[in-house]
């Protein structure tokens, strides 16, 4: 073999181990990829479980202002049925009080009523010296000409 030969097959050996060191160098720059790729993917599926439970929490928190919406409409209808109920039972009561005074003062009008007609009788029975059955008619008179006033 010649010295060109062996220079050619030296540059090619060189070369073949040049394009070998690439090839490796290549391969371990796919593997890095592949390897970051992977971890992506990774990344990726716990991103979808992370969204999976945002949409989850969000469902919840959806219902939770739903469940609050709807007491706080109950809520209002029963404070409004509550109020309605106090205002009844103060117009009862107002009702009742005023029955109450007209009645107070008519029975209070019609006690001093009598007391005045005893009194008047005691008094025209004495002077008069009349028995009982004439003073039940004339209580019975008073009465009537009291009811006529």
């Amino acid at each position: 073999m010649s010295s060109n030969d062996t220079q050619s097959n030296t540059e090619n050996l060189l070369s073949i181990a040049s394009i070998q060191a690439e090839i490796k160098g290549m391969a371990e720059n796919v593997n890095h990829m592949r390897q970051a790729i992977d971890n992506m993917s990774s990344e990726l599926r716990r991103i979808t479980v992370l969204e999976e439970r945002h949409n989850f929490q969000n469902q919840a928190i959806t219902r939770v202002e739903t469940t609050v919406a709807s007491l706080t409409t109950t809520n209002s209808d029963a404070h409004t049925k509550y109020d309605r109920a106090i205002n009844y039972v103060a117009g009862i009561a107002t009702a009742i009080s005023i029955v109450w005074t007209v009645y107070g003062v008519h029975l209070q009008n019609t006690m001093t009523d009598m007391s005045d007609i005893l009194s008047n009788a005691r008094v025209y029975m004495a002077e008069k010296r009349i028995t009982a059955e004439d003073v039940r008619g004339i209580v019975n008179q008073e009465l009537q000409s009291r009811k006529v006033k």
